[in-house]
C-alpha cells in the first residue's frame, strides 16, 4: 500500500494531474485546495533554535515491507552519524507500525502518528521523507554545518540523486519500476535502495532490532506452542485490489497444502495475514488470517519453521525478525531486485519481463494481451512442494 498522506504541494500537484487526467475538473479543485492550504502556516509552530541541538524528522510512507526497509535504513544512518545533540522524530500515519516496528534508536525523541501532515517546513532542522529513497523536504544548512557536519556528505549525495531523477522522485510511487531497473544496473536490490552512493555500505542483513513481546503467550493462545508449524499467506497489502497479479492461483495453494498434509501430517499449517481476499481454507489447521494483531503476527511469523508467500510485507517481517527462510513465489516482482537474503525464490521465466511498478495498475491487471498472469500460473505445485519437502526433511519432520 502506498500512503500519500504526507506530502509537499509540488509533489502532490503532479500526482493529482497524473491520477485524475481523465477528470480535469476534479483535478482542478484538488489542486486549488492544495494551493489554498499552502497559504496558511503549517500545523507546527516554527521551532526556535536551541543552541547546538539538531532536530531531525523522518517521515515514513508505504506498507509493511516499505516501513521495515525504511526503519532499517534509518537505523544504519543514525548508527553512522549519531552524536548526543541529535534528536530524532519518526512520523508515520500507521499507529500499529509505530507501536510494533520502531526499535530503540540513539537519539529517538518522539514517535508521532499523524494522519495528515502537509507542511512541516521549518519546524525541524532537517526533514526527510522516505518512500524508497531519502527525499529532503527541508534543511537548515547553516545549523547542520555548525552542529552536525557529519550529515553533509549524505545530504549532498541525496540532493544530487534528487536532482538527477526528479521525475521519479516527484511521481513516486508511479515510476518505481524505472527506478528499480536503474538500481539493478548497479547491482542494488530493493532492500538497500535508500543507501544512496553506498555511503553506509549497507548489506542485506536486517540490523534494526525489532522486538517481539509475549511470544510464548501468543503461541499458546493460538495453539501453536511446542508444535512444528509453517505459515502460509495469500494476500497483498495494496488496498485497491484483492486478487493481485502477484498472487499464485488459489487452486495451486490448495493443492500444495493437500500435498503437505499428506506427506507431513504432523506439521501444522497456519494461514496468516490481515484477512483480505479469498482464504485458502482447505487443509489449513489454524486459520489466523484477520485474527491477530501485528504484535501477535510477529511472534507467529518469527517462530514458524517455514513461511510460504508471495513477495510482500510478511516476508519482510520474517526477515526483520531473523525468523529463518521463506519460500517466496515471484512473477511481476524481479528476484534480482526484491528477493531477500536467505529466502528461496521460485520464479518462472514464462514472461520475458517483470512488470512490477512499471504501470500504476500493474497489480490490478496483467498488461499482456494473451496468457495473462502467466508468470504466476506457470509456477507449478510440484516446483513449490519440492522446496517445501527439502526444508521439512532437513528439519526432521516425520513423513508418511
Amino acid at each position: 500500500m502506498h500512503s500519500k498522506t504526507i506530502f509537499n504541494i509540488k509533489t502532490e500537484v503532479k500526482r493529482v494531474i497524473l491520477k485524475y487526467k481523465e477528470n480535469p475538473l476534479k483535478a482542478y479543485f484538488k489542486i486549488l485546495f492544495y494551493v489554498l492550504a499552502g497559504a496558511f502556516k503549517n500545523h507546527f509552530p516554527k521551532r526556535p533554535p536551541k543552541g547546538n541541538e539538531i532536530y531531525i524528522a523522518f517521515i515514513i510512507e508505504g506498507g509493511l515491507g516499505d516501513f521495515l526497509i525504511n526503519i532499517n535504513f534509518i537505523h544504519c544512518l543514525i548508527e553512522k552519524v549519531y552524536q548526543t545533540n541529535i534528536h530524532i522524530d519518526i512520523i508515520t500515519n500507521s499507529k500499529s507500525f509505530a507501536q510494533s516496528l520502531i526499535p530503540d534508536l540513539p537519539g529517538l525523541h518522539k514517535i508521532k502518528v499523524i494522519e495528515k501532515i502537509k507542511y512541516l517546513k521549518g519546524y525541524y532542522d532537517l526533514e526527510i521523507k522516505i518512500f524508497r529513497r531519502p527525499y529532503i523536504l527541508y534543511k537548515n544548512i547553516e545549523r547542520i554545518k555548525n552542529f552536525a557536519p557529519q550529515l553533509l556528505p549524505f545530504l549532498s549525495a541525496w540532493e544530487v540523486k534528487q536532482e538527477q531523477f526528479s521525475l521519479l522522485y516527484d511521481n513516486a510511487p508511479y515510476l518505481e519500476g524505472t527506478a528499480d531497473i536503474l538500481d539493478a544496473a548497479d547491482g542494488k536490490k530493493r532492500f538497500v535502495q535508500a543507501d544512496i552512493a553506498n555511503l553506509l555500505n549497507m548489506d542485506y542483513t536486517f540490523k534494526a532490532a525489532i522486538k517481539t513481546d509475549k511470544e510464548k503467550e501468543t503461541l499458546q493462545k493460538f495453539n501453536l506452542f511446542r508444535r512444528t508449524y509453517i505459515t502460509i499467506a495469500r494476500e497483498v497489502g495494496y488496498d485497491k485490489v484483492v486478487e493481485s497479479t502477484k498472487l499464485w492461483p488459489l487452486d495451486n495453494y490448495r493443492e500444495l497444502t493437500k500435498l503437505i498434509k499428506q506427506n507431513f501430517p504432523n506439521v501444522t499449517i497456519a494461514e496468516v495475514g490481515a484477512g483480505k481476499g479469498t482464504r485458502i481454507a482447505e487443509n489449513i489447521d489454524v486459520v489466523l488470517s484477520g485474527k491477530t494483531s501485528l504484535e501477535e503476527a510477529k511472534a507467529i511469523i518469527k517462530n514458524a519453521l517455514l513461511h510460504i508467500d508471495t513477495e510482500g510485507g510478511l516476508s519482510y517481517l520474517r526477515h526483520a525478525l531473523h525468523g529463518g527462510a521463506s519460500i517466496i513465489l515471484m512473477g511481476p516482482t524481479d528476484p534480482n531486485i526484491y528477493n531477500l537474503e536467505g529466502n528461496i525464490c521460485i520464479c518462472s521465466k514464462a514472461c520475458p519481463i517483470h512488470c512490477a511498478e512499471l504501470l500504476p495498475q500493474w497489480q490490478e491487471n496483467c498488461h499482456k494481451i494473451k496468457d495473462k498472469n502467466i508468470c504466476m500460473k506457470s509456477i507449478t505445485v510440484d516446483m513449490v512442494f519440492s522446496e517445501v519437502k527439502k526444508i521439512l526433511n532437513e528439519a526432521g519432520c516425520r513423513t508418511n
